[in-house]
């Protein structure tokens, strides 16, 4: 990965931190443009280009994740839910959360299943997705005559994996195959 590709990354990943903070804000272009250091313009071309998403489709996904959670572990109201995700009423909610999943939020929270899910992973923060990818266990030195071992390695997200390539990008968008 080059220079300009990583700092593109990572600039990326800032955005995002920061949309997840800020879900229950009105989030403005120039704002997100600011996070990121880059033209508005550029922001968004970038931003579509590296996430697969646009930024308001990649906005309004992030809010209704968090709602399903919320709806599935709390018992918050749903017009508490909407609010506290970023939704104008409770209406608007109610649509994005049908067009999505093809179940209402009542009938979700009764449910517990979606039954048109266009997120193709359960519903959990990103930090439970991860396992270490090795498990390379290195000894520890000894005490008192009993060897200790840690693991150690890198993470790596859990995937759906179709010929033993992963299908999920680092944003958690699920990207379909070549030729499938």
């Amino acid at each position: 990965m080059s220079n300009a590709s990583h700092e593109y990354t990572r600039r990326i990943d800032r955005v995002i931190d920061y949309l997840r903070d800020h879900l229950d804000k009105p989030l403005k272009l120039e704002d997100l443009a600011r996070v990121a250091c880059f033209s508005e313009y550029h922001f968004h071309r970038v931003f579509g280009a590296m996430t697969g998403e646009t930024l308001n489709d990649f906005t309004n996904r992030l809010r209704l994740e968090k709602a399903a959670r919320l709806l599935k572990r709390t018992h918050q109201s749903a017009t508490e839910i909407a609010l506290e995700c970023g939704f104008s009423s409770s209406a608007t909610f109610s649509r994005s959360f049908n067009k999505a999943f093809n179940t209402s939020p009542t009938q979700y929270r009764k449910s517990g299943k979606l039954k048109n899910s266009k997120i193709c992973k359960e519903l959990f923060p990103r930090h439970e997705y991860v396992l270490p990818r090795t498990f390379l266990c290195l000894p520890v030195k000894p005490l008192n005559r009993k060897s200790k071992a840690q693991f150690v390695g890198p993470a790596q997200p859990i995937g759906v994996s179709l010929n033993g390539k992963s299908n999920w990008n680092r944003w958690g968008l699920f990207q379909k195959q070549a030729g499938s």
